[in-house]
């Protein structure tokens, strides 16, 4: 399994997403059969042991639909850009969402107390998804954040950056902080 903000996790998701909800159909329906079979009847505890399967089955659902229409970048991109970036901490896949949207990103590097940000080619709101990385950045102590629209102008951005020592440990609790908004 492979782990939020990292290389395929889009893709991997997706595909354990689809066996979770084929796994908790099945068990559902076998585990309603075999009350129906033993009690000849469809009022029995069986049948509510099967109805609650619809809860794990639901959240897999709704994975599959927040992940809908989303792709992960292709490892050309992104052996690219972890070239370019050097020492900086490098999250790709990063689907993540506030109460009003669900956004992606291809990649999003955290470096000299800023947050670079690649947009994934679906449409998104960009004037709002910058606005609400703004926010994230207040909140883990005062980073700024540049958007970029592909990986050329991030490279070309990287390129002319100051290589100036970054403070680990800081970047590190942003990296946490930033996992733990991805879906």
């Amino acid at each position: 399994m492979i782990d939020k903000c990292q290389y395929g996790y889009i893709k991997d998701r997706k595909k354990i997403s689809w066996l979770w909800l084929a796994a908790c159909i099945v068990i559902g329906v076998a585990i309603f059969l075999a009350g129906y079979m033993l009690n000849h009847n469809r009022a029995n505890v069986f049948t509510v042991v099967a109805i609650l399967m619809v809860l794990p089955a639901a959240k897999r659902v709704v994975n599959l639909v927040v992940l809908a229409g989303k792709k992960g970048v292709s490892r050309q991109r992104y052996d690219k850009v972890v070239r370019a970036a050097g020492d900086c901490i490098v999250l790709t896949d990063y689907v993540f969402s506030s109460v009003d949207k669900v956004m992606h990103l291809d990649f999003l590097l955290i470096r000299n107390e800023m947050l670079l940000a690649v947009t994934a080619p679906s449409r998104q709101d960009t004037h709002y998804l910058k606005k609400y990385l703004n926010e994230i950045a207040q909140k883990t102590g005062g980073y700024k954040v540049k958007i970029f629209h592909n990986e050329d102008e991030l490279i070309r951005f990287l390129q002319k950056a100051e290589t100036t020592k970054s403070n680990e440990a800081r970047d590190e609790k942003v990296r946490e902080y930033l996992r733990s908004l991805a879906v």
